[in-house]
């Protein structure tokens, strides 16, 4: 299902809130950025 939402919802606002989040986290912003592309 978050599969399905984040193809569905545009991965722009997505993105943001996770990176801000883990900002000072390397995997959470590495593992977003290919699971979004």
């Amino acid at each position: 299902m978050l599969h399905q939402r984040h193809f569905g919802q545009p991965t722009a606002p997505e993105p943001p809130t996770h990176h801000d989040s883990n900002g000072p986290e390397l995997p959470s912003p590495e593992v977003a950025a290919p699971c979004c592309a």
